[in-house]
């Protein structure tokens, strides 16, 4: 979900993400402080003259949330900056030994040296990982993972742990170490970032085919990516979701993530916990974003899910893309969400005459809410601050699509993601000429709602008594 929150002022640094050079209309003057590549905005407030610094970028949105999500999962968050660890194995030593010591009664530290060793000279063997694989899943002896009592292990999560040999090197965006070995990695990619995904895919690939990389693959019992997207089961390629593949010296082949029961996220996660969500985003630089929306919207663990009946076909409309018809205003959707849909998931309602832009699918399509409605993540959402004209904020999202078109050299572009919006600059009148363009502007659009809201109800009426004619359940006197 990607609510903009454009020109609210409830939200400090969320103000005007046009990146417009001056927004005196709306009490901020911003400029531009890196480039798209992970663009960041100082936003100055002319009251207090107090500046936020708002980053953007794919671990704001993406990877911070993923590895919160883990902690509450039961994974502690562990810093690089002060930890050792083995770089030709990438196994973190001390965690090792104290984990071996909890699962393995008797060990002294010869046993774990000499068992460490034994470790390091099974990664070395180019069966894709078989004699590491058939040592961690022991249940008698010497065991590296307790599989009786999972608990008992060490769970940890760090995040841009180098793999490197020689001059060749990759980095995960996170990295889960089970007793201090790394079996798994996991690769963020923001929303509706379809390019960005298949390239990320290829990368993956081209590691796999790496023979410097050999050892790395044999430890790694789980590679994932994910965009933090419900899945799209009707797209041609896996590219919303979360997927995942065992290690390959070729192609891998990723899979999806299907539950076979549901899951009472409630009962899974542990409470937030403020301490280590500070000390996570301060060991990423990223504290500024604590309090945007965005982020407590990206963290969130809720999205309305179609596999829990009672979170659909309520009263509250749900915008999608495909409900994108070219009309201006959209009053009622193919979908509709409940109450408890509302308030299990991480979307939110949107007041009457909130902007809505489509990201995916029928990308840059505008729409006018002609009533309260919820939205799902393949959207942004635009609301105009209190004074100032819907119906401006409208034409100047227009303006918005065709720079981007523009950019994008012809009239299709595959998606929109954030930093197409931040890096994109727009020219804002004063709020003279706002108020005057209100004043006129209005009450044309007034008429076109009405005139939608009845073609509707006439369309709906020809659709009941139309199958009543051609049976001749009625006639025409």
């Amino acid at each position: 979900m990607r609510a903009l929150g454009l020109l609210n002022c409830s939200s400090l640094g969320m103000e005007a993400r046009f990146g417009a050079t001056q927004l005196a209309l709306f009490g901020f003057t911003a400029r531009h402080t890196a480039t798209c590549g992970s663009s960041s905005i100082l936003y100055i407030k002319k009251e207090t003259g107090k500046a936020a610094l708002m980053i953007f970028s794919e671990d704001s949105r993406v990877k911070i949330p993923c590895i919160l999500h883990l902690v509450r999962l039961g994974y502690r968050y562990l810093s690089l900056k002060n930890a050792i660890w083995d770089e030709e194995t990438n196994i973190f030593p001390d965690l090792f030994r104290a984990a071996m010591v909890q699962i393995n009664s008797g060990l002294d530290a010869d046993d774990i040296d000499q068992l460490l060793t034994d470790v390091k000279l099974l990664l070395e063997n180019e069966a894709l990982g078989k004699a590491f694989y058939e040592k961690i899943t022991e249940r008698s002896g010497i065991r590296l993972i307790d599989l009786a009592e999972f608990s008992n292990n060490s769970f940890h999560v760090v995040t841009e742990l180098t793999c490197k040999n020689g001059d060749d090197e990759f980095r995960p965006d996170i990295t889960l170490l089970i007793n201090a070995m790394p079996l798994v990695f996991i690769e963020v990619k923001k929303l509706n970032n379809r390019e960005g995904v298949l390239a990320e895919r290829n990368r993956i690939i081209t590691r796999c085919r790496n023979p410097r990389f050999r050892r790395f693959l044999n430890i790694t019992q789980l590679m994932v990516f994910s965009t933090n997207m419900e899945y799209d089961d009707g797209s041609p390629q896996l590219i919303e979701g979360a997927f995942y593949a065992s290690p390959s010296y070729d192609v891998p082949t990723f899979n999806y993530f299907r539950e076979e029961e549901e899951l009472f996220l409630s009962e899974l996660l542990a409470h937030e916990d403020d301490s280590v969500e500070n000390e996570v985003l301060k060991d990423n630089n990223l504290s500024v974003i604590k309090h945007s929306p965005e982020f407590a919207s990206n963290k969130s663990p809720d999205t309305p899910t179609k596999k829990n009946p009672e979170y659909w076909n309520g009263y509250i409309p749900f915008f999608t893309p495909t409900d994108a018809d070219g009309t201006m205003f959209k009053f009622s959707t193919a979908d509709s969400i409940t109450e408890e849909g509302l308030k299990k998931s991480s979307t939110k309602l949107f007041a009457k005459d909130t902007v809505f832009i489509t990201a995916r699918g029928s990308v840059g399509k505008l729409v006018l809410t002609g009533s309260d409605m919820a939205m799902n993540q393949s959207c942004y959402a635009l609301c105009a601050k209190p004074g100032i004209s819907h119906t401006y904020l409208f034409f100047l999202a227009k303006e918005l699509i065709h720079h981007l078109q523009v950019k994008s050299s012809g009239s299709v572009f595959n998606s929109i993601v954030s930093n197409d919006i931040q890096c994109t600059l727009l020219a804002i009148p004063d709020s003279a000429v706002v108020e005057k363009y209100a004043a006129v502007v209005e009450p044309a659009f007034e008429r076109i709602a009405n005139n939608t809201k009845e073609n509707q109800h006439l369309t709906h009426l020809r659709d009941w008594l139309l199958p009543l004619l051609m049976n001749g359940q009625v006639t025409v006197a």
